[in-house]
């Protein structure tokens, strides 16, 4: 299983590479239990207020889309 650090780096190394220059504020990610009871990792990415205007709803989905295959690729 990848640590912490290395779930935190991967999430800002993916929303860096497919989000707007400087869009990303902070990454953070705790292990949690999803509504079926199977433990899950809760994984927050915090843009910048001021970037969020060039951020669009398909940017956002890709992100986050790359950002599961990653830590499937690297686990």
């Amino acid at each position: 299983m990848l640590s912490t650090e290395q779930i935190n780096r991967i999430a800002r190394e993916v929303a860096t590479a497919h989000l707007p220059p400087d869009a990303v504020l902070h990454v953070s990610s705790e292990p949690d239990i999803g509504t079926d009871g199977a433990p899950t990792l809760l994984v927050l990415i915090v843009p910048r207020a001021s970037s969020l205007a060039d951020v669009t709803g398909a940017q956002a989905i890709h992100a986050r889309f790359l950002t599961l295959l990653a830590f499937r690729n690297r686990a």
